[in-house]
């Protein structure tokens, strides 16, 4: 397991990347794109600090390899730059829950101790076999997680416990209004307006 380094397959991800999502957007905006919805809630950290890799192995099983990468920040003008990779792993159904948080917290290069896990501030989790996609935003604590079809939202759903997948009135609740605004306020209404009207 390690990190990309071919720019050929990194323009092939990203194409793919930019088929799912749209890039110039951030939470609260609608970041998906058609046909993607069926939209479920999670914690961020459940997603891609590998809490939920079981459940994700699970759901992806019918796919050869699934994959996590860094959009934010930028992965060519950022982490090509700075440490020659690009920010994307892949996980096949044997990734090693250990193998992989083991790569999060490596340093990037052996003169800068920034790690994967630091740096991170939008990852998203893919594939190219189905349309799916988890967008996940640190600063919100939030990861959406968005199906092309309701088939794959209910197989998505079958693989989790009811206590990990959060509607948008408990995201706000639980996830946002103690992030990116602190623990002691609150959303404001306009934030709280679109997300509630972009992911219902």
């Amino acid at each position: 397991m390690d990190f990309l380094t071919d720019p050929e397959e990194f323009r092939r991800h990203n194409a793919r990347i930019q088929e799912l999502l749209d890039l110039e957007r951030k939470l609260p905006e609608q970041v998906f794109r058609r046909p993607l919805g069926n939209f479920i809630f999670l914690n961020f950290d459940e997603v891609f600090w590998g809490f939920d890799l079981e459940c994700l192995k699970s759901f992806a099983r019918a796919e050869e390899t699934f994959f996590v990468t860094v959009v934010d920040p930028d992965p060519q003008s950022y982490y090509r730059k700075h440490f020659n990779i690009y920010p994307t792993i892949a996980m096949g159904p044997d990734v090693d829950l250990n193998a992989y948080r083991k790569i999060l917290a490596r340093p990037l290069s052996e003169d800068n101790s920034e790690t994967l896990a630091d740096a991170a501030g939008v990852e998203v989790l893919y594939s190219f076999g189905h349309d799916w996609a988890i967008y996940g935003d640190r600063d919100f604590e939030l990861a959406i997680a968005a199906f092309g079809d309701s088939d794959l939202a209910a197989t998505f759903r079958s693989v989790h416990s009811a206590d990990k997948l959060l509607t948008p009135e408990q995201a706000l609740a639980h996830l946002v209004d103690t992030g990116l605004f602190g623990v002691d306020r609150r959303v404001p209404p306009s934030v709280r307006r679109k997300l509630l009207e972009n992911y219902q």
